[in-house]
């Protein structure tokens, strides 16, 4: 009888507890973390500092499938490490495309390393919809880097998978161009320009102190051109009508740009700051992007993405650790003046780019 008793009590305790901890998180035991090197043997004999350092970007590395230990010992020994195609490398992380060697996983984009290419076991195929985050210590080795042939390959899934993500072309959420004017919560807004996935626009006031004004009929509205409103989705915007057709607001806008860059001048200073690391117009190729340089500041090197440049907007960009990157051919005259040119149009702080970066030219 007191055995039955003692059982009884056994099993009301552990319902208890079982309620209790799941009522009191914070009470469940913690897991011990293993160090990964005590998973993945291959690890402890690595120098990971050093193995991290001369990773470069197009690199075939294996790593460790998982930062957690948790997750990592829930898979057979010879499914820990996995490989990647290295993407970036800041110096303190990678990021990279992970793979696996099984035949039968099916990713919605990838791309399949043969082992004839690589030297591989077996080929792995590459999930490139997903980037992964890897640190020191979860390296194991490089076993290669990528052909010519499959950089081109990967980019261009690459670049499908962007076109894939991006946002629906502004136009097909109604019919807009330049001139349009648009309510919205009882305010009205002026579209200045569009491209595919953006609309340029600025509130119209009636406050005669803004710079700029609008004709819409009778009446008078004005603009604040340094109160500029990018959307990317203009579907909440009712459609008003358009400006008086007699008006270039596009061309006062410029005017007014122009007035407040007099004062501009005092940017020759930061120009004569400029140097120049690699020459004006080298092409870099990076997993996914290409990239123009054009100057350095203050050890940060600068230039424009060639998507950006080819969808009609480049922008200027830090651009990060070119020496991981694969240097390509210098960008032709015409081009980089088109890009310069487009650059400056698009944001006066740039105008001196014309004048230097011809300067620098005709030193060369």
């Amino acid at each position: 009888m007191d055995n039955i008793k003692k059982i009884v009590d056994k099993i009301i305790r552990l319902f208890i507890n079982f309620f209790d901890i799941n009522k009191n998180p914070d009470k469940k035991k913690k897991v011990k973390e293993i160090p990964l090197k005590e998973l993945v043997p291959e690890l402890k004999t690595i120098d990971h500092e050093k193995l991290f350092s001369v990773v470069r970007p197009g690199d075939i590395i294996y790593a460790v499938s998982s930062p957690s230990s948790t997750e990592l010992i829930k898979l057979p020994q010879e499914h820990r490490t996995r490989p990647y195609i290295v993407a970036t490398n800041n110096g303190s992380t990678i990021e990279a495309y992970s793979g696996t060697s099984n035949p039968d996983r099916k990713y919605k984009h990838s791309f399949t390393l043969s082992k004839e290419s690589y030297n591989l076991n077996k080929s792995g195929k590459i999930n490139l919809g997903k980037v992964k985050i890897l640190k020191v210590g979860m390296i194991t080795c490089i076993v290669g880097k990528l052909i010519p042939t499959d950089v081109t390959a990967i980019n261009a899934e690459i670049l499908s998978i962007k076109k894939e993500k991006a946002p629906p072309h502004i136009e097909k959420q109604f019919p807009v161009k330049g001139g349009l004017i648009l309510e919205k919560n009882k305010h009205f807004y002026y579209i200045n320009g569009i491209n595919k996935t953006e609309a340029i626009l600025y509130r119209m006031y009636k406050d005669a102190s803004k710079p700029v004004s609008i004709r819409v009929g009778s009446t008078h509205y004005y603009i604040d051109p340094d109160e500029q409103i990018v959307e990317k989705d203009i579907s909440s915007y009712t459609k008003v009508g358009f400006k008086d057709s007699r008006q270039n607001i596009k061309e006062k806008i410029q005017k007014y740009k122009v007035r407040k860059s007099i004062n501009y001048v005092s940017m020759n200073s930061f120009a004569n700051q400029c140097e120049y690391n690699y020459p004006i117009g080298q092409e870099f190729e990076s997993i996914g992007s290409y990239v123009v340089y054009l100057f350095s500041i203050n050890g940060n090197d600068f230039g424009f993405e060639e998507d950006d440049l080819y969808n009609g907007e480049p922008k200027i960009k830090i651009l990060n650790h070119l020496d991981f990157c694969k240097k390509e051919e210098i960008m032709d005259k015409e081009t980089l003046d088109y890009a310069i040119n487009s650059i400056a149009n698009r944001s006066y702080n740039y105008i001196w780019l014309k004048d230097i970066i011809s300067k620098e030219e005709a030193k060369a």
